[in-house]
């Protein structure tokens, strides 16, 4: 790209166009592709290309990050006898379940034929082949849902974003990494497991279904439940989990039986953003109790920033980090192992004096928001669908629910199978908010509907299958958020589960 700009401006192209020009460009597709499959099962895709290093690359793949146990793989000829040998030799070595060898490309229809009538049910299926074989075409008849509107995780930019914000951090430091809101809207399960290949040190969640879920399902790092109702305790307790203790009553519910399994706690401590916790005065009486109740192990204690933020307000933050550095320092006198956690993701970028034991990273993990000490970050997700319709409009003809909107000149626009219960605001009806296709903004007409919404296209060359970008290099999470009058923490948790999440690495 670089050499054809240069040869493009010895030509005597602009500046001005080149940078219009390049905004067109799409990238290309991620080569390791996972999704979720019929039956409940997964799919890890790679139809891009096939030799010996890609595919051994793709068996460490499906036998390390696989989300279930049972483990297939669909291969195809190198094109070569003798290095396809290799290729079977290389794949029997990774044990897998079951692997088909696809000879010619014309034995693909007898491979979909077999996966008809299988349960896919705790399987993965590794797709992987040479183009010539078009295994896509088969890989799509795997999937457990099309919906034209789909939202991909980019699972190798959480990565780099992780270690953005370890480089500002003292090495003993630990991190929490927040999956609470499946993962602010990129998929809990999938999320946790490639946290935890990372060795991230804990995972955070909001309620104790969504630790137990992870249980279940093979997640055995460190999790911590932030708002734990006491009845759901002893349930933690025997998955090895964690527990927010930041009322009384939780406790009095957890120690209104006879215990014999020990419920490891984190005190919560309010420090001002009166939400949830102990008060600091009440905690030397607090510790004095637990100190005799051997059911309950403190292993950590913490508080959470109300505006760490906001320069105008860092007074107010100075006060919560002295009097939680106080109180963590009464805590870790009784529980000397006791883990001290304040900062979020904004409090590690402007407050990262004060990181204590660990902190906890939220959604700066997923790449949202610019933070001056910080690298630059990568957006993790990007939401995108393709236009189902193109029409046009006469003068005094309407659109949409209400039909608040009204064209006063010719107009072409394209309705979109993407609403508000996909997690399109509403906010977004009457011109506020807009998509991008081809790099062009275009602005939504009328109200967005549950399933649907329009969008102008007049001017634009849009025919139906065209990909739309919602989400992406045009169209941050803040950007979105602004044009809705809300936060990116609001746009991404709020991706609706009906949307296919596609993970890619690059």
């Amino acid at each position: 790209a670089l050499s054809a700009i240069g040869g493009a401006l010895l030509l005597g192209a602009s500046m001005e166009e080149l940078q219009r020009r390049l905004s067109l460009l799409q990238p290309l597709e991620m080569r390791m592709q996972l999704r979720g499959a019929k039956d409940a099962g997964y799919l890890l895709e790679d139809t891009y290309s096939s030799d010996l290093s890609s595919l051994r690359w793709a068996l460490e793949e499906l036998a390390s990050s696989s989300p279930t146990s049972r483990k297939w793989a669909v291969l195809s000829h190198l094109g070569d006898s003798e290095k396809t040998e290799e290729a079977k030799t290389l794949a029997e070595s990774y044990g897998l379940d079951r692997i088909w060898w696809v000879e010619k490309p014309e034995d693909i229809s007898e491979i979909t034929a077999i996966f008809a009538g299988l349960d896919l049910n705790k399987t993965t299926v590794l797709v992987k082949g040479r183009r010539a074989y078009k295994l896509e075409q088969f890989a799509a008849t795997l999937q457990d849902q099309y919906h034209s509107t789909w939202a991909e995780v980019n699972l190798s930019a959480m990565r780099r974003n992780l270690q953005k914000f370890k480089a500002v951090l003292n090495p003993p430091t630990k991190v929490m990494a927040m999956v609470k809101a499946a993962s602010y809207g990129s998929g809990t399960l999938e999320v946790a497991r490639w946290l935890q290949s990372l060795h991230v040190d804990y995972l955070g969640v909001a309620f104790a279904q969504e630790a137990l879920s992870l249980r279940a399902r093979g997640i055995t790092m460190p999790i911590l439940v932030l708002n734990v109702d006491p009845q759901q305790m002893p349930l933690l307790a025997a998955a090895g989990t964690e527990a927010e203790l930041f009322a009384r009553h939780q406790l009095d519910t957890w120690l209104s039986n006879k215990r014999t399994e020990v419920l490891k706690v984190h005190l919560k401590i309010n420090t001002g953003m009166n939400r949830l916790g102990f008060a600091p005065d009440k905690v030397g009486e607090l510790l004095k109790e637990l100190a005799t109740e051997p059911s309950v192990e403190v292993v950590g204690v913490f508080s959470h920033l109300a505006a760490a933020d906001d320069p105008y307000k860092d007074d107010f933050t100075r006060g919560q980090l002295s009097t939680f550095e106080h109180v963590a320092e009464v805590v870790k006198a009784q529980y000397p192992g006791a883990i001290a956690h304040v900062l979020n993701t904004n409090g590690i970028n402007r407050f990262n004096e004060a990181s204590q034991e660990m902190v906890r990273l939220g959604i700066g993990l997923y790449g949202a928001g610019s933070y001056e000490a910080i690298a630059p970050l990568e957006e993790v997700i990007s939401w995108k669908c393709k236009v189902s319709q193109v029409n046009d409009l006469k003068p005094g003809d309407h659109v949409g629910y209400g039909i608040t909107f009204t064209a006063t000149e010719p107009l072409r626009y394209a309705t979109l199978p993407v609403g508000y219960a996909d997690g399109l605001s509403r906010a977004l009806s009457g011109g506020k908010g807009s998509v991008f296709i081809a790099g062009h903004r275009c602005t939504l007409l009328g109200r967005v509907c549950m399933d649907m919404c329009m969008v102008n296209v007049s001017g634009l060359n849009v025919k139906p299958g065209d990909e739309v970008e919602i989400l992406g290099p045009h169209q941050s999470a803040s950007d979105l958020a602004a044009s809705a009058g809300t936060i990116s923490y609001e746009v991404l948790s709020g991706i609706g589960p009906r949307v296919p999440r596609l993970y890619i690495k690059d």
